[in-house]
């Protein structure tokens, strides 16, 4: 059995390396097809708010967590810090669809 002094906590990990960019790419083409989606189901006489959840999503989400971790897997560096942002962006760009579809059908009281 392997001690503790034995392990090299150096080596890069491929899998989690191959994972994180793999789960980071997801995470850019689900904003890529939001953008999509939204340019096709807008109201053609509307004022284009729609397009506020997208600017959300690449300013909140896209921008300061997918990206770094995004960067970080591509050059095998910081493995732990590039999973955190990018579990952390998982768990928001789940959330966000959700958050979106309340706020486009509450019910304003009158």
């Amino acid at each position: 059995m392997p001690q503790a002094a034995d392990i090299d906590t150096d080596q890069p990990r491929p899998a989690l390396r191959i994972a994180l960019v793999i789960l980071t790419s997801v995470q850019m083409l689900f904003v890529i097809a939001l953008s999509v989606f939204i340019s096709a189901h807008a109201n053609p006489r509307g004022d284009g708010m729609e397009f506020v959840a997208v600017g959300a999503a690449i300013m909140l989400l896209e921008l300061p967590f997918t990206v770094p971790a995004f960067i970080l897997a591509v050059r095998g560096r910081a493995l732990g810090v590039a999973a955190g942002l990018a579990g952390f962006a998982t768990f928001a760009y789940f959330i966000f669809p959700i958050q979106v579809y309340t706020e486009l059908t509450a019910k304003i009281p009158l």
